[in-house]
């Protein structure tokens, strides 16, 4: 018998065993070469074997493990795949994975797409035109227009050309746009930056704290400029680009503190500055008057404080990236404070929150063992529901693969995860158990009763058992007696017989008989 399988194409096949190719072999006489193998795969994630699974039923004579390889590698000949170790063989206990020399593949979805991958025409699950379109846009980006491939969030070659420039901190403009992917400047920062220089007149001072000059919301939301001393008002600020009122007459006016900062006022005397703030200086009414102004002159303010973030003060929480030391910003309506203090609750006291409000971490979680599951300590401790925590001295990705011997051995390599001495889920087909423990009886030996072991009996079946056994002694023992009655007599038989021998052969005196012995006379 001989099996054939030459110059055949294997696309996006996928199988328990393998995608293209499971056969139960009884020949080695096997021609399967010259095949290409493209995109297969196996239920699962293990993924080794995923084109073919040949096995031999039964020990092949003259195949070793150490010439099996090359021996299946001639029956593949000329064969090509775009997979790793996509060939698995198993004969008998041997076993094992071929890796083909590598071969282009088909182009399959448009989040596999590859450099080398080639668009299919043929093709009716991922058509050829819009392959082609996708592969322009990933890897000659620079080159197509925006009509064929919009400007990407991120990263895009065509940025300042083409297509918007990306926002740098402090050098944003109206037309530039947030870069996703900028780890020191979120997008909400740049979009808030953007917020203050172009649309301030809209923004809450919570948002955008009021500027020292410029700003659209003074007399509003904002502080009016002072244009002469209390004028408009009192509580007007200095204008910091006044060419009308100096901001240095305004300050002086305003008794704003020209004495050094180690030394000590009346209080509220005169108004901290950023460069003299003496004790007991009164604290300016300007959020952005307080730069500088150390928090022990002036205490940290819930919204607006320039100096937040900068060491003297905590920074603000911005949304995404909340962490137990920032704080919540009143007044804030991109990220909200009732929303704000809810995520905090998740890093300043998570053990008493629930899985609804704060998501189980893969690290560190105080609830683990509670209402989060336990974090799998060691291969040996290893449960369905324990959960494999990052930067664990048990790495995740090893725990992750020992986890799937348990979660899902059904679709694992005997690679991965050894055969179970019984109840293995994957059938002998996979795992055969030939190994036999020494310590288990032979069954072909037969059975020895313990004669320390006797089966209960009640005295009545005891009683019954003894009578039964008597009756039976005493026909043995009349057999016996007339067995040894009979004996007796036969040998009373073979003595006459014997006698009379002797005397009719005596009487012929040719022979005589001596103890059996015969002579001539």
């Amino acid at each position: 018998m001989k099996l054939v399988i030459t110059n055949n194409r294997f696309t996006n096949c996928f199988g328990y065993y393998a995608g293209a190719l499971h056969n139960a072999l009884q020949t080695v006489n096997c021609n399967i070469s010259n095949n290409e193998f493209s995109g297969n795969g196996k239920y699962g994630l293990d993924q080794k074997g995923s084109d073919a699974y040949l096995q031999w039923i039964s020990k092949l004579s003259g195949w070793t493990a150490e010439n099996t390889h090359n021996k299946i590698m001639i029956m593949l000949n000329g064969s090509k795949s775009t997979n790793i170790d996509s060939i698995s063989y198993q004969i008998s206990l041997n076993s094992g994975f071929i890796n083909l020399p590598k071969e282009w593949a088909y182009c399959v979805a448009k989040d596999q797409l590859t450099v080398k991958c080639i668009c299919n025409p043929d093709s009716t699950s991922y058509l050829f035109e819009i392959c082609q379109k996708y592969k322009l846009c990933q890897f000659d980006l620079i080159h197509q227009t925006t009509q064929d491939c919009p400007c990407l969030i991120s990263g895009d070659p065509r940025a300042g050309i083409i297509c918007p420039a990306y926002c740098v901190k402090d050098s944003t403009t109206p037309e530039y746009v947030c870069d996703a992917n900028i780890s020191n400047y979120s997008v909400e920062q740049c979009q808030q930056e953007k917020l203050y220089k172009y649309d301030l007149i809209h923004q809450t001072v919570a948002n955008c704290p009021c500027l020292s000059t410029g700003d659209p919301r003074a007399g509003g939301i904002c502080p009016a400029y002072c244009t002469s001393k209390d004028i408009p008002t009192s509580d007007c600020v200095c204008d910091s680009n006044s060419t009308i009122y100096h901001r240095s007459t305004c300050q002086f006016e305003k008794q704003y503190c020209q004495i050094n900062s180690n030394s000590s006022v009346q209080k509220d005397s005169c108004i901290c500055t950023g460069t003299n703030y003496p004790y007991g200086c009164k604290c300016p009414t300007d959020p952005t008057q307080l730069s500088s102004i150390p928090q022990n002159r002036c205490e940290c303010r819930s919204w607006g404080d320039p100096r937040a973030g900068k060491g003297e003060c905590p920074a603000y929480c911005i949304k995404g990236q909340t962490t137990s030391n920032c704080v919540c910003e009143t007044g804030s309506s991109m990220y909200p404070q009732s929303v704000c203090e809810k995520d905090k609750l998740c890093f300043d006291d998570l053990v008493h929150q629930t899985k609804a409000n704060c998501q189980c971490l893969m690290k560190g979680d105080s609830r683990a063992g509670g209402i989060c599951p336990s974090y799998c300590k060691s291969k040996d401790e290893l449960t369905v529901n324990c959960m494999c925590e990052l930067d664990s001295s048990y790495p995740q990705a090893t725990c992750e693969k020992d986890k799937l011997c348990i979660v899902d051995l059904i679709h694992q390599s005997t690679s991965n995860c050894p055969c179970l001495s019984a109840n293995d889920p994957r059938g002998e087909s996979v795992c055969k158990q030939t190994d036999i423990d020494p310590s288990d009886p032979d069954p072909t030996d037969p059975v020895i009763p313990d004669p320390s072991e006797q089966d209960p009996e009640t005295d009545q079946e005891q009683e019954q058992d003894d009578g039964i056994k008597q009756q039976f002694d005493d026909e043995d023992q009349s057999e016996i007696q007339n067995e040894q009655s009979s004996a007796f007599q036969m040998i009373w038989i073979i003595y006459i017989a014997v006698g009379a021998l002797f005397v009719v052969v005596n009487s012929k005196g040719n022979y005589y008989l001596n103890f059996g012995r015969r002579e001539k006379a």
